[in-house]
């Protein structure tokens, strides 16, 4: 894909590319809280890219902290790209577009940095997809000067030899301060004018930071350590339009984890323990909350179980989520945590998701993997708490696969859930629900079961299918995953720069989204192997000497070998470790005592200063400029947040005024700052009963015009939440929000009079009401009038008798109708109109002729449409139909991008409504 330059795509983005893709929300951007800058204005410009999907990459919290961090600095741009689907991919690669990111649209060559997250192994092709998209060369040593720097980090930066012919820099460790620093130091660097070297240079002095291009034999990259959790406004993460994979407020109340699963490279790799208290978690999830309008809260960390104040936040947490129905989510629960206690607070509101974590079946092989503190007892406790409570389902996750494992431990496994579904059954609903979902053990880096081998797919598939006869003869859901995937991701895990070649050959046969069961091509890949001269088998398979050196033994994750070695003998004999944060110290290695918060304040922040020194020296130097390394600051975002001065000794400056061309977050076109937000009023006994229907009219234009009807629905009710007012609910297990929108409209068709009521719980103000909602919605999706309608009147959809449309054709296109009125009248003449419609969800063929009650000309290229409601026929496939005779076959395949669709309103069967109040422009 050949690049634009710096020219800004996103014109012909929306107008040539959108238009024709599945879901068009991915790619339209002006989420609520999202920033928008001037890339001209900004001294270094950062693209955070996430190797995946929008929904996907939208969902990781780590992304959204660093892009919060850095638009916090006026002098910086970040926004956000993300992976195109292939229905994107193939239409921009015809029009020769290259990947731009979604706040503005500027080519990602044109960024200063592109950062990518690497979460998973099977998101390496994707990474090198994504930069040939962008016109960025693929590998560091071919990059020049002007081009950008490729950097990386997150969980597979602590084994980053696959790609590290590709990668100029990996982040090891925590990005939140690591990230300043490599902005400080380009920075710098450009004020020096030095040469592109030169910065690598400056980076590779930094701590926590891996060059490839300088590293030295026998040099150890130690990770970095950010001790608090409190430097992030969840108040300001921005909100999607889409459904996302985890679309809710997400929390982090506690980093790290010390309960020592042998398997679980997360465990070691984000030691020492950190968490938040009590009073700071439940006002940063209340401003949070409020701000963005979600109906889902989750407390994330990664055994949440073991948040010190967990029983004493949760009941004043529901108290406050209960009077605006919100849900709490409670990830990483271990089977321990799920007592009868915290099932009956969360049921308080509506019922979230549980699943329980017993990893392996039998108590031998849970003590092999250090997590026999779990007996079969706590299992059928926490199924017993669930059922009890209300739950009608239930997820339990096993593995397979794992060290020492045999056909004994697989019987139990089946023995433990056959006899949880039974228990769920007696002791809650008949129709209690278990699903099992096993995945196969995958050997990580920085884990004392590193050295062991995966078991060989076809031994994996057996055991597979084994517990899949089992548990459906049994009744229990069984779920698994992939062995072809898993192998890869055992070969990427354990691979060192041996397999950079794979990956790159991989890509160039076309491998990307391999994390997508329907895009990944195993045989693409073994083929990729074999034309390396590489044996991905022994990588993956064989078992390896715990002295033996390993790929990523340069890279500290601050947890010893020597500990690691320790917990890998200690496996083989079934023996276990206790918790360090209850028990004695273990001397894993990682720095947690006497205080880790004092050795990262004094002893850290002295080695960090002295770093940071020696990296200014490097850039000070470069070009022969006078290069000057400025503070790194990483303050409390929230209000009521511990202060103090910022890490590193650097006193907390005046705050700076935005560059010219910047504009703040809370000064952003159409939104309202955080501030100025109504309170979200409390009750101690909510009420369920609407007490009042408002009926609004309002606009979706624009960019916004791609929104589906559910998308709309969404945004709506939360700028309502937003807004402050309390929604009226349906009853049942999940309530939702009383809110009905006339007559969804199509994808792309703009609206300049949709209707829509909502019911709420308690008496407001009408004409406050769209200068109140308005403040939190975007320009091109706003209030135009309100007024109020009976509790008592028909549903809203049951009153459209007809709908009204103007469709605009492009001039080109226009001309090919020499007398439109002819035409029309000719079209409106036939008796049948065959149209692709759809009827409950289900495309089908229909007759557009008996819903057609008009359709003429207005105007050079324009048409005026008016069709009956309820027929499932869309005015595009009408127009599609009547420009048929008249355009070439090519010509009506891009119809939609020379096509411009208004509903212009509604007619309603009812009496008239009143003449609604008007929202002030």
């Amino acid at each position: 894909m050949l690049s634009l330059g710096t020219e800004r795509v996103r014109d012909r983005i929306l107008r040539e590319v959108v238009p024709f893709v599945e879901k068009p929300s991915r790619y339209i951007g002006r989420e609520f809280l999202t920033v928008r800058k001037d890339p001209d204005a900004s001294a270094v410009r950062v693209a955070l890219a996430f190797p995946d999907v929008y929904e996907i990459g939208m969902s990781h919290l780590g992304l959204k902290i660093l892009y919060q961090l850095l638009n916090r600095r006026p002098e910086v741009m970040a926004e956000r790209v993300y992976c195109p689907w292939p229905d994107f991919e193939a239409v921009a690669r015809r029009q020769r577009i290259p990947l731009a990111s979604v706040e503005s649209g500027l080519p990602l060559r044109a960024f200063d940095l592109v950062g990518f997250t690497l979460q998973y192994e099977l998101s390496y092709a994707t990474i090198l997809h994504m930069l040939e998209l962008g016109g960025i060369p693929l590998r560091s040593a071919d990059r020049g000067e002007g081009d950008p720097f490729v950097v990386a980090g997150g969980p597979c930066a602590y084994s980053p030899e696959p790609i590290a012919d590709f990668v100029d820099c990996f982040v090891i460790g925590d990005g939140e301060e690591a990230i300043h620093d490599l902005v400080n130091t380009t920075l710098a660097w450009r004020n020096a004018r030095g040469r592109r070297e030169e910065l690598l240079q400056a980076w590779a002095a930094l701590p926590g930071l891996y060059v490839p291009a300088c590293w030295q034999p026998g040099q150890v990259i130690e990770k970095r350590i950010m001790t608090r959790l409190d430097t992030i406004d969840y108040a300001k993460i921005p909100v999607p339009f889409m459904e996302i994979v985890h679309d809710r407020v997400n929390i982090e109340v506690m980093r790290g984890c010390t309960v020592g699963c042998r398997f679980c490279q997360a465990g070691m790799i984000e030691r020492p323990l950190r968490e938040l208290p009590a009073d700071e978690i439940r006002e940063m999830t209340q401003r949070a909350l409020a701000a963005t309008g979600y109906e889902e809260a989750s407390l994330n960390s990664l055994s949440i179980a073991d948040l010190s104040c967990l029983s004493g936040l949760l009941p004043k947490l529901m108290d406050d989520f209960q009077g605006e129905r919100i849900g709490l989510s409670l990830p990483s629960l271990r089977v321990k945590g799920l007592k009868p206690e915290l099932a009956d607070q969360i049921m308080r509101v509506k019922r979230t998701g549980f699943t329980i974590a017993p990893e392996a079946g039998s108590q031998r092989l849970r003590e092999v993997i250090n997590k026999g503190i779990v007996d079969e007892e706590e299992v059928f406790r926490a199924v017993t708490a669930a059922a009890e409570a209300g739950w009608g389902a239930l997820k339990m996750y096993f593995m397979c696969g794992l060290p020492t494992e045999t056909q004994a431990d697989l019987d139990e496994l089946v023995r433990l859930s056959v006899e949880a579904q039974r228990l769920g059954r007696r002791k809650g609903s008949r129709g209690f629900a278990l699903t099992v979902s096993v995945s196969s053990f995958v050997p990580k880096p920085h884990t004392p079961f590193q050295w062991a081998g995966q078991d060989r797919m076809e031994v994996l598939r057996e055991k597979q299918q084994f517990l899949k006869a089992r548990l459906r003869q049994a009744g229990v859901k069984f779920k698994w995953h992939d062995v072809r995937s898993s192998f890869l991701e055992a070969v990427f895990s354990r691979g060192g720069r041996e397999t950079g070649p794979v990956i790159a050959e991989a890509h160039r046969r076309g491998s990307r989204l391999d994390g997508w069961s329907e895009h990944l091509d195993f045989d693409r890949w073994m083929a990729a192997f074999e034309a390396c001269g590489v044996d991905p088998f022994p990588i993956a398979n064989r078992n390896i000497g715990p002295e033996e050196p390993l790929p990523w033994d340069h890279i500290s994750c601050g947890v010893s070998k020597k500990f690691l070695q320790r917990e890998w003998r200690k496996a083989l004999k079934a023996a276990t470790t206790p918790d360090c944060h209850v028990a004695p110290c273990q001397a894993c290695g990682a720095v947690c005592i006497p205080s880790w918060q004092e050795w990262h304040e004094h002893a850290e922040a002295e080695r960090l200063e002295a770093k940071r020194k020696e990296a200014a020296e490097r850039v000070a130097t470069a070009g022969g400029g006078n290069g000057k390394l400025l503070p790194l600051l990483v303050l409390p975002a929230t209000p009521g947040t511990r202060s103090g001065a910022p890490l590193g000794g650097v006193e907390k400056p005046a705050e700076a005024p935005p560059a010219p061309g910047v504009s703040p977050p809370s000064a952003r076109e159409g939104l309202a700052p955080l501030g100025h937000l109504p309170a979200r009023p409390t009750e101690t006994a909510p009420s369920v009963a609407a007490v009042q229907r408002i009926r609004f009219a309002f606009q979706k234009r624009g960019e916004l015009r791609f929104l589906s009807h559910l998308e709309v629905f969404r945004t709506l009710t939360r700028a309502i939440r937003r807004a402050g007012y309390l929604l009226a609910y349906t009853q049942g297990y999940n309530p939702q929000p009383r809110l009905a929108v006339a007559m969804g409209l199509p994808v792309g068709v703009e609206g300049e009079a949709e209707l829509a009521d909502v019911e709420l719980r308690e008496r407001a103000p009408v004409e406050d009401f769209p200068v109140r909602v308005n403040a939190t919605l975007p320009p091109e999706l706003h209030l135009t009038g309100v007024w109020e309608v009976s509790l008592a009147a028909p549903s809203l959809t049951s009153q459209v008798l007809t709908a009204r449309y103007r469709a605009t054709l492009s001039p080109s296109l226009a001309a090919a109708l020499e007398d439109r009125a002819a035409a029309c009248a000719a079209f409106l003449a036939r008796e049948t109109i065959p149209v692709d419609g759809f009827r409950k969800g289900e495309a089908i063929t229909v007759n557009a002729r008996p819903a057609l009650e008009s359709f003429r000309p207005d105007g050079p290229g324009t048409f005026l449409l008016l069709l009956k409601a309820g027929a499932g026929v869309r005015p595009r496939e009408v127009l599609r139909a009547f420009l048929a005779p008249h355009l070439s076959a090519e010509d009506l395949a891009g119809l939609d991008g020379h096509l411009t669709i208004t509903r212009t309103g509604l007619a309603l069967g009812a009496a008239p409504a009143p003449t609604p109040a008007l929202a002030p422009a």
